[in-house]
């Protein structure tokens, strides 16, 4: 008898102590490209309980949510928890655990999901297609000359008879590299709601124009990797200015090569924080 009530209160002191919440973890892509989203899933089966989750700690990659939503599933409830990640380089990512809290009739439960790790492949570089000219017979290319040197001498009695007479309009004097920016920005704007895709890749455009025409960089034809890796050893810039260009332009490429659907609120906040990056004119990295 004595054993008997041992192992009765065995029993129920491991039934108050187990778990009535089940957590699965998945990732819906396995191997996804450098600007293709990954889907991690956190779902947890129970009772219709409230469930938090913790923040997620600071992580090296862009995170979208979560978003949470809640369904029966057979007998049980399943409350879900779905991020949307972005690599900003390929290789392995890893994902760490994160704790569930949930009321229970003697307190607060605890559940955890199970880390994951996934790889990021690297984009693929297509060939570089350069046009086909002919090459041009040598016995035409003396001819090609003396015309041209022909043409130009008879059209210099024609220029100075329809030349206009009198004093020359004043030309006005080109923009700024900043007022050129600002402009433009302001002709864009009405994109965040018209077609949010092409705004970010005016907007990105426009950037790197200024960063061009004020900074003498060579940004334009290349690859976000390559701005980011030439920016490192610009002095002009400081660490922050550094680290929003990473951000933004990687941004930038899952709208304009993932189809990642950006809303207003990211997109107006991309649009000030340009706007304020231009703004600041002379004072960068200070």
């Amino acid at each position: 008898m004595k054993w008997g009530w041992v192992i009765l209160f065995g029993f129920w002191a491991g039934s108050l102590g187990a778990s009535p919440i089940t957590v699965e973890t998945h990732l819906l892509k396995p191997h996804p490209g450098l600007f293709e989203p990954q889907v991690w899933e956190i779902t947890a089966y129970g009772p219709a309980v409230d469930i938090k989750l913790d923040p997620l700690p600071e992580l090296p990659y862009l995170i979208e949510g979560p978003r949470f939503e809640r369904f029966l599933k057979g007998d049980l409830w399943a409350q879900r928890f779905t991020f949307n990640l972005w690599a900003r380089q390929p290789g392995e990512v890893r994902l760490p655990a994160l704790n569930l809290h949930y009321p229970t009739d003697l307190g607060e439960g605890l559940s955890q999901s199970m880390p994951q790790t996934y790889s990021v492949a690297a984009p693929a570089t297509p060939p570089e297609i350069r046009p086909y000219a002919p090459p041009i017979p040598p016995q035409f290319e003396a001819g090609w000359i003396i015309g041209a040197l022909s043409l130009c001498y008879l059209s210099l009695p024609l220029y100075f008879l329809w030349s206009p007479r009198g004093p020359r309009p004043i030309k006005a004097s080109p923009l700024t590299p900043r007022a050129k920016a600002m402009n433009h920005l302001a002709e864009i704007e009405p994109l965040i709601e018209q077609d949010p895709a092409q705004f970010h890749f005016a907007l990105s455009h426009c950037l790197k124009d200024y960063l061009s025409d004020q900074f003498l960089l060579p940004i334009q034809g290349q690859t976000t990797e390559e701005f980011l890796h030439q920016a490192q050893r610009v002095k002009t810039f400081s660490k922050t200015e550094r680290d929003w260009f990473d951000a933004y332009l990687h941004l930038a490429d899952q709208v304009k090569f993932a189809q990642f659907e950006a809303s207003q609120e990211l997109s107006r906040e991309a649009l000030a924080q340009v706007q304020g990056f231009i703004e600041a004119g002379e004072n960068h990295g200070i």
